[in-house]
């Protein structure tokens, strides 16, 4: 797990790092149909150690190397924006991969069956989509193995290319592609 200086940037600014999409409070990510993600991080921003232009450098000189030693634009800087005392940061994710491997959180795409491939743990409820009350397990999962599946540690609002079929229990869907976690944790969503 690669732990990216930026991280320690704003964890020196006394950061407490999350993930927004659409709400700003909860965070999050989105994967596009490309496989692209953009995820925000938005932090409590400590103007005593570090002003929005050095921040915004230091991010530039970050990307700068990770891209030089992964390939061009596997992350770039989408925005940032100072928003009252907070800071926040949206970066463009070229892939899954790079993501997992720059962000402190894990972050897997792929299908059922890579997932078992890789040992993903299985023993998680997923609720039904159109029926949340209606849950299913591991058995059932493995029924599915080309079906899209993501699983990810952290907490926010996620959003997905398509249709969410399933999501794990302790999840709230929040529209056809969303679904939100408000407790850090592992999560998985089939869609």
């Amino acid at each position: 797990m690669v732990y990216s200086a930026l991280f320690s940037a704003m964890l020196i600014c006394g950061c407490g790092s999350s993930y927004e999409q659409a709400d700003e409070q909860l965070g999050g990510f989105t994967i596009a149909r490309d496989g692209s993600i953009d995820a925000l991080l938005i932090d409590d921003f400590a103007d005593s150690l570090y002003n929005e232009s050095e921040l915004t450098e230091y991010i530039n000189k970050e990307l700068l190397n990770y891209n030089a030693s992964h390939g061009a634009e596997s992350i770039s800087l989408v925005s940032h924006a100072r928003r009252d005392d907070k800071m926040v940061v949206k970066l463009r994710f070229k892939s899954a991969a790079d993501y997992d491997e720059y962000m402190p959180y894990r972050l897997f795409t792929g299908t059922v069956q890579e997932a078992y491939d890789k040992g993903y743990d299985f023993a998680s409820a997923l609720s039904f989509a159109d029926q949340p009350e209606h849950v299913i397990g591991k058995n059932d999962l493995m029924n599915m193995a080309d079906k899209k599946m993501l699983v990810f540690t952290g907490r926010g609002s996620i959003s997905v290319p398509s249709e969410i079929r399933y999501y794990t229990q302790s999840m709230k869907q929040t529209g056809a592609k969303t679904v939100e976690a408000s407790e850090d944790g592992t999560y998985i969503i089939i869609y």
